[in-house]
């Protein structure tokens, strides 16, 4: 069905050695629709199940703490300018790498959004991070920066260490999937969700 590279991964991920799944692998997880709608959550679109989940991981956390949304639904149209303004940089930041390197760090940081759809367009995804008393909490690497992206990151303090696990904590509890190359993506329903949870199928489709 696959590639030997894709079944190499596959095998170092089942290890431990690779902290993500093949994107082939999650794009080729089946779809069961299941017509949920969006609705709004802090003032960003989600699907219904996963701004009731949102509201169970806020109500979950240690007093003072809240969830902040970063980003929810996103059209196919804001991520193809997501994905272009992300080659961009790349291609400034590294101007001796060939187009295909600097597509696949691309992705590990932004969907490729030319030939299918990324989790945002499910709505079942969302990005996120904590507040303190009303106050951004040091999560130890900023939003849509690979610096200390991955939410396992060992280059960062005990104190970001500690307020990762609180999110994290919170969003396990809640139901929702982390993608493992980013701590504030977590998801609810799509491919990715479905692939790591070994579900059958997602339930959310592209909106």
């Amino acid at each position: 069905m696959y590639g030997y590279k894709v079944y190499i991964n596959l095998l170092l991920y089942k290890l431990g050695v690779r902290h993500i799944l093949p994107s082939v692998v999650v794009n080729n997880k089946p779809i069961k629709e299941s017509g949920e709608k969006l609705v709004k959550f802090q003032n960003v679109s989600v699907r219904k199940s996963v701004a009731d989940m949102l509201t169970m991981a806020n109500k979950s956390l240690p007093n003072g703490y809240s969830l902040h949304i970063l980003c929810g639904y996103r059209s196919k149209k804001e991520q193809l300018k997501n994905w272009n303004n992300g080659i961009k940089e790349l291609k400034r930041k590294y101007p001796d790498w060939n187009i295909t390197d600097i597509e696949n760090e691309n992705r590990k940081m932004n969907a490729d959004p030319r030939n299918g759809f990324g989790p945002h367009q499910t709505g079942g995804a969302v990005d996120l991070t904590l507040l303190y008393k009303k106050k951004f909490v040091d999560m130890g690497g900023k939003y849509m920066s690979n610096i200390n992206s991955k939410t396992n990151s060992t280059n960062i303090t005990k104190e970001q260490k500690s307020n990762r696990n609180v999110l994290i904590k919170a969003m396990k509890k809640a139901g929702f999937q982390n993608y493992p190359n980013e701590w504030w993506h977590w998801s609810y329903g799509d491919r990715a969700y479905a692939t790591y949870k070994h579900k059958p199928f997602a339930i959310y489709d592209e909106i």
